[in-house]
């Protein structure tokens, strides 16, 4: 079974019993996106190794978004933290917590986790 047809039967079975729209008697329209052209080149060869097209996968998307009334996902800020300003705020929420001092292992894992947070947003 192709990821195309895993991805119909969830659609299907997502209605929860209501009625299936049918795209034979439904009309159509056309969206006109600006998007980065590395990015689009990028989700067309994800779409197709999963057996689909663009036009479909943004159908589903916007289905998704009726289905929920919300964005299917959670949007987030990402917020670029300097080392030296990550530290200032765990060494404040130490002492909040009645902690003099951070340990160097402490120091360590912030130092580690904002890296991790820096790569992850490349």
């Amino acid at each position: 079974m192709t990821a195309y047809t895993q991805c119909v039967i969830l659609y299907t079975h997502s209605f929860r019993g209501d009625s299936m729209p049918q795209t034979a008697t439904m009309s159509t329209t056309t969206i006109n996106v600006r998007v980065d052209e590395t990015v689009k080149r990028n989700v067309e060869v994800l779409f197709d190794s999963m057996g689909m097209n663009m036009s479909t996968a943004v159908n589903m998307f916007l289905k998704q978004c009726l289905m929920e009334e919300a964005l299917p996902f959670q949007p987030k800020v990402i917020r670029k933290v300097s080392l030296k300003d990550a530290l200032s705020e765990a060494r404040l929420q130490a002492k909040k917590s009645g902690v003099s001092d951070m340990s160097l292992e402490e120091i360590n894992d912030v130092i580690e986790e904002v890296r991790y947070e820096e790569r992850r947003h490349k």
